[in-house]
């Protein structure tokens, strides 16, 4: 993969524009903190003529989101891993595949 389209989800998108996937390895900086809404992100992506209408979307939250997301395209999620006592709150209902990182801590 040449590059990655990279929008932060907040109360509103941030674009980032296009990275190379190397710079996102480590710790990557975030603009927004607080009130996740990602639908308005991703229809702001798929709106866009400079993003190949044949890319696949990757979806990294924290799952604390709206419950349901509609993405017409190819689409998967990247969650924490799984915590009992947290995911009565991550009610995220999709079909798209769910991959889970090890770490739960997402601060610096």
């Amino acid at each position: 993969v040449p590059a990655v389209r990279v929008v932060l989800c907040d109360a509103q998108p941030y674009d980032r524009g296009y990275v190379q996937p190397t710079e996102l390895r480590g710790t990557y900086p975030v603009t927004g903190r607080g009130g996740t809404v990602l639908q308005p992100a991703l229809n702001f992506l798929l709106g866009r003529s400079d993003f190949p209408a044949s890319a696949p979307i990757m979806i990294i939250t924290d799952g604390f989101c709206e419950e349901e997301i509609l993405c017409p395209r190819e689409h998967c999620f990247l969650l924490p891993r799984k915590n009992p006592e947290q995911d009565k709150w991550r009610s995220l209902r999709t079909s798209a595949p769910i991959f889970r990182v090890l770490k739960e801590d997402f601060s610096p």
